[in-house]
């Protein structure tokens, strides 16, 4: 693809239009998105526009620059903490469909491995950290409910952890292949105890027992197993 064109396109419509308010001119706020101020770009940024962003500075190579506030990584390891509450407000989309944001994630960490069916991680020294911090603040502090202030984990909040754990784990579709130091982060404590243990020791749906006679388990009980078994599968491949 034309990366220059991309980038003209990136610089001159979708920075100002998306990125930064209407109708402010980009020059002015090179000098306000630094220090305290970028941070609270960060903090009104949504989903998809962080998404987009992702995707964008995937695609970014090292001679067509993108223009303030695009010029500088979005994901790092300062700026996930900031980040979580909107990557983690995703539980919304409920599955099996998941938020793009965490595809786009995925695709910026990580690269298809040479003569291998899998993904892992780019070589940057931060990216370790960075998935570490992701399954801290989004996972385990905001969608399982361990962070102060944090709500109590939902359904819907379980589903999506389940969905980012088994991303990372290998089991899903991109086939992410982590290190083996970074394992005992995805599968933690609280994941087991408050993912795995807790579904699958429920005894029924939404907060209620399963009734004793023809009563349905709640899909998230299902997910659960079936990401169990596929956990178990991939540890076992050969490659």
């Amino acid at each position: 693809c034309n990366l220059s064109l991309i980038t003209k396109i990136v610089n001159d419509i979708i920075t100002p239009s998306f990125f930064l308010s209407v109708g402010t001119d980009v020059a002015e706020n090179r000098n306000e998105l630094d220090g305290t101020d970028r941070s609270q770009w960060l903090k009104k940024l949504t989903p998809d526009q962080i998404a987009v962003a992702l995707h964008l500075q995937t695609l970014q190579n090292d001679y067509d620059k993108y223009i303030c506030p695009l010029d500088e990584p979005l994901l790092t390891t300062a700026s996930v903490p900031t980040l979580s509450t909107a990557l983690s407000s995703t539980s919304s989309v409920v599955h099996p469909r998941c938020h793009f944001v965490w595809n786009m994630m995925w695709m910026y960490l990580t690269e298809e491995a040479k003569n291998s069916r899998h993904r892992q991680l780019r070589p940057n020294e931060e990216f370790p950290v960075i998935i570490e911090l992701i399954l801290q603040h989004s996972v385990v502090d905001k969608l399982l409910g361990r962070g102060e202030n944090s709500i109590a984990p939902t359904n819907e909040r379980r589903s999506l952890a389940l969905q980012i754990v088994c991303a990372l784990s290998g089991s899903s579709g991109l086939k992410i292949a982590l290190p083996l130091n970074l394992i005992p982060s995805v599968i933690c404590p609280d994941v087991v105890i408050r993912v795995f243990e807790n579904v699958l020791c429920a005894s029924g749906g939404i907060g209620k027992k399963k009734s004793k006679e023809g009563g349905e388990e709640h899909h998230l009980k299902k997910l659960t197993s079936q990401a169990i078994l596929e956990l178990a599968d991939h540890c076992c491949e050969g490659d």
